[in-house]
């Protein structure tokens, strides 16, 4: 961080990346329980953008038979998928707004997709944000979150360590392989997402404001 960034306020880098992003988007990944929907909640808030899962655009959008062909796991078609998201990233109430995307396109195959989706509905991505957490943390989350008697994330059917394991499995082989790609072209922004929820935004926020921010000359 350089001197001008230390003497900058947490309010003035906001609005800084808020300029930057425009009506653009940033995609939010990162294995389970590494917090995307509560990352991706406090960067709508803060960016004053609507917050959008790629599981909600489905089941919100989606015919009965996609939704089915979902439900077990199957890939949708580029076709298939552009004609679903499309239309609704282009809804009218989203207009000249950023949108705030939590793992939309998360599967290895799609990230071309909705680079073509985002920047065809006016909402081109930006950035992309991993929150980096290790599988044996993902384990340790679930463990306290049992504990915890799943606090205000409440019950979920898939809140089990069997449940989990296939979850983990899938990252590894399925979005892995996108965050290398988004990685590839420059728009992947790494952070450490083991910390508390809080500090791990102010890190997001400025992790934002580094990548916009030119390096200085040496």
């Amino acid at each position: 961080m350089n001197n001008e960034e230390q003497h900058l306020t947490d309010t003035e880098k906001w609005q800084a990346i808020t300029q930057w992003l425009g009506s653009g988007s940033i995609n939010v990944f990162g294995r389970p329980l590494a917090g995307k929907d509560t990352q991706a909640a406090a960067l709508a808030e803060r960016l004053n953008g609507p917050q959008l899962s790629g599981g909600d655009i489905l089941r919100k959008a989606a015919a009965p038979d996609v939704l089915a062909e979902i439900d077990k796991g199957l890939l949708l078609t580029q076709k298939r998928y552009l004609e679903i998201v499309t239309p609704y990233l282009q809804k009218e109430e989203y207009d000249n707004r950023p949108l705030i995307l939590s793992s939309v396109g998360r599967w290895d195959g799609e990230q071309q997709t909705i680079l073509q989706v985002t920047k065809d509905s006016g909402h081109p991505t930006r950035v992309v944000v991993y929150l980096e957490l290790s599988e044996d943390q993902s384990r340790e989350r679930l463990d306290h979150i049992k504990q915890d008697g799943h606090g205000s994330r409440g019950q979920r059917a898939d809140d089990h360590h069997a449940a989990l394991d296939v979850r983990l499995q899938e990252f590894a082989n399925k979005t892995e392989p996108v965050m290398q790609y988004y990685d590839q072209i420059g728009l992947l922004v790494r952070v450490d997402a083991s910390k508390p929820a809080d500090v791990v935004t102010a890190e997001i926020r400025d992790a934002l404001y580094g990548y916009i921010t030119p390096a200085p000359s040496a």
